[in-house]
């Protein structure tokens, strides 16, 4: 089958792209991610987001007149199993797309000799060894921004992570000025909900990578995701969208507190006189 960068715009896969980009392009519009003439590195996991991520900044250029250029970056660490050929197929389809890639070998899956001196969960370390190294590609790439593939999802559940084994309500932003402004981390998928996102991968056939994280079954992301989910079936339909707004608004999340508690301290004044 012919590559996506040349079927028409009518194919079922550009169309689903087409339908997600129009969510994207008014993050990438109001939160300015992308300039005139940014180089940017997208790290691939070979994941179904990153992937996603990677194909619609690269084939957007088709019905889009932004100009930007692209580099992949992908990490191959110890948590792949040996002989795993995913870097060639990766390869072949940043060749289709004509993006150029970066494969880099490095350590960032924790042991779990690493995960108990340092008191961290093993997600966390990993993340942090990967964005290090894909900041440093980005340099050797001379790219100004890094994209990473996390969307609605992934803000609203790290939202929980951090309120109920931190104490603190912080998440990932859209845009993370880093090292003075030399570097930024970009999620041009921050208001893109998750389904969105994995039924444009699955009409694509994109080429996922398969590989199991010997740490994947204990997350504490996936009891973030549980959580959500309860809630969900509990009716909150929008509860990823609600979690996100006090992140990206904290200003008015800070005036709304300091009205109800106005509000709920008034009536105690009045009986108390």
């Amino acid at each position: 089958m012919e590559p996506p960068i040349h079927q028409p715009l009518s194919h079922p896969y550009l169309r689903a792209l087409r339908n997600l980009d129009r969510r994207v392009s008014k993050t990438l519009r109001d939160l300015e991610l992308i300039g005139p003439g940014d180089r940017v590195l997208v790290g691939v996991s070979g994941g179904k987001d990153s992937l996603t991520l990677l194909d619609l900044l690269a084939l957007r250029k088709r019905w889009r007149p932004d100009d930007y250029g692209l580099v992949a970056g992908h990490l191959v660490d110890g948590g792949c199993a040996p002989g795993c050929e995913y870097a060639a197929r990766l390869g072949a389809h940043c060749e289709e797309l004509g993006v150029p890639l970066r494969v880099v070998e490095d350590h960032t899956v924790p042991t779990e000799t690493e995960v108990s001196e340092s008191g961290k969960s093993p997600c966390f370390l990993c993340s942090w060894r990967r964005r290090k190294r894909l900041l440093e590609l980005a340099q050797e790439e001379d790219c100004r921004l890094l994209a990473l593939g996390h969307h609605k999802d992934d803000a609203a559940q790290t939202l929980l992570l951090n309120l109920f084994w931190q104490g603190r309500h912080e998440s990932m932003l859209p845009r993370q000025p880093l090292f003075g402004g030399r570097l930024t981390v970009i999620r041009p998928l921050y208001l893109s909900d998750e389904k969105a996102i994995a039924r444009v991968a699955r009409i694509g056939g994109l080429p996922l990578h398969d590989c199991h994280c010997r740490w994947a079954d204990d997350s504490r992301r996936e009891t973030a995701a549980e959580i959500i989910a309860l809630v969900r079936r509990g009716g909150v339909r929008d509860v990823t969208t609600n979690l996100v707004r006090t992140v990206l608004h904290p200003k008015k999340r800070r005036e709304e507190e300091s009205a109800m508690a106005g509000r709920v301290e008034s009536p105690q004044s009045e009986v108390r006189s």
